[in-house]
């Protein structure tokens, strides 16, 4: 169902995954400038935004039942709400312990109900060209982060740290512009998933329905054994890329190369990353998204040992290139995967929940692999063992495959019986 207006839904999502994704990902420009103002410590100020993503992946799972049992419309405006006035609200905070109220939870409850949902809607819309539509609308939150950057470092020039939030909390209002043109899809109009049209349902039964509908959806999820393979296989894929973004910069500078060393390294990641995620989204289209999944999984963890036995910068950047080529698109694969194993209604939920496992493994792995840089006196250990993860990750996806491809032969088999 690749329509006109499937495209009017895909420049609306890209939109929103710019000002929402792009501009969380872009937290280290903001981490910069907090420690010049708050004094509060690395560790501290890094805290705000790690557990801000947390936040984002937890509200996630509610985002997308949400949206199925009332409308993604509304779900969206009320993200793009939430969104624009944590930053508002962080404008007039004098301490930075009081960003966790402002910034981590009220702004990553508006990440929430923006990023899930939204990755989730485009789908019902897309058919023929999903992964494509995938890979553009990933590609955005990439151009965000770069717009970001470039905004955090000039309006911080211009105007501060409160200008800056000011003028950003305005900017991301434009979510509510976007979300406005999201009709609910066809698909999710039946009478049963509506809360709203049950007008004498009281507000504590509704919860009640609410989060019994949620949890009752993802454990159902976990008995069918191909999400269950999916599952572990896209949460590994989720900590072994992201923790390139908290842990590659020090491994080039443990290497003995400047800051500028370690920013190209980066800028080349993040590039790779924005372009390849739409080739790779095309090409995902023709052919199976679970082969090219565990193709860029097995290739990037075999990478990932390989660089550790080099100390030549530009064989460090050709390691960030390939990771940003290829580990760096494994979300565009996550809606195909996903609505072939589990059907396209229970893409909000599988979808939610591969996210939110992933960021809590995410959030236990960094630290244990930061630890092992500690115990071992550099990082080649824990590259090694972020290999190992990539590698895990591309075995899952190709027993899921096999599997899959046996189900079908024998199905053959018994139809010409």
């Amino acid at each position: 169902m690749d329509t006109g207006y499937s495209w009017v839904v895909l420049t609306a999502c890209c939109c929103i995954n710019m000002l929402a994704f792009g501009l969380l990902k872009s937290y280290g420009m903001l981490l910069v400038e907090l420690l010049k103002v708050y004094d509060g410590g690395a560790g501290t100020t890094a805290m705000v935004g790690s557990v801000t993503s947390l936040v984002m992946s937890f509200i996630g799972l509610f985002g997308c039942t949400l949206g199925e049992m009332t409308t993604f419309r509304k779900v969206l405006l009320l993200g793009g709400i939430f969104q624009a006035s944590g930053l508002f609200l962080s404008v007039f905070v004098d301490r930075l312990h009081v960003m966790f109220l402002t910034y981590t939870v009220i702004t990553g409850i508006g990440y929430g109900l923006l990023i899930s949902p939204c990755a989730t809607v485009l789908n019902f819309y897309f058919e023929k060209r999903r992964a494509l539509a995938s890979g553009l609308l990933n590609s955005a939150s990439g151009v965000g982060m770069f717009i970001f950057q470039y905004l955090y470092g000039s309006l911080f020039d211009e105007y501060g740290l409160k200008g800056c939030l000011l003028i950003i909390s305005g900017i991301v209002l434009n979510n509510c512009v976007a979300g406005s043109l999201i009709r609910q899809p066809q698909q999710l109009k039946e009478p049963n998933v509506s809360l709203i049209k049950t007008p004498d349902l009281n507000p504590i039964n509704a919860c009640v329905i609410f989060f019994r509908k949620v949890f009752k959806s993802r454990f159902k999820l976990f008995r069918n054994l191909p999400f269950a393979l999916e599952c572990a296989s896209l949460a590994l894929a989720q900590i072994g890329y992201a923790s390139h973004f908290f842990l590659y910069p020090a491994f080039v500078k443990g290497r003995g190369f400047d800051d500028t060393s370690v920013v190209i390294a980066m800028v080349i990641l993040s590039s790779l990353e924005v372009v390849c995620k739409i080739i790779l989204g095309a090409l995902a289209d023709h052919i199976s998204p679970t082969v090219l999944h565990s193709i860029v999984m097995l290739v990037g963890g075999v990478a990932a040992v390989v660089v550790t036995f080099t100390e030549k910068l530009w064989l460090l950047y050709a390691y960030a290139a390939i990771t940003g080529a290829l580990p760096g698109t494994f979300f565009v694969f996550m809606p195909p995967i996903l609505v072939r194993s589990c059907g396209l209604k229970n893409l909000g939920a599988s979808l939610s929940t591969v996210i939110v496992t992933g960021a809590l493994l995410l959030a236990i792995s960094v630290p244990g692999l930061g630890l092992m840089a500690d115990i071992t006196g550099n990082w080649n250990l824990s590259f090694r063992v972020i290999g190992a993860i990539l590698f895990t990750s591309g075995l899952l996806m190709v027993v899921d495959e096999v599997k899959r491809s046996n189900e079908v032969n024998d199905k053959m088999q018994r139809d010409l019986i």
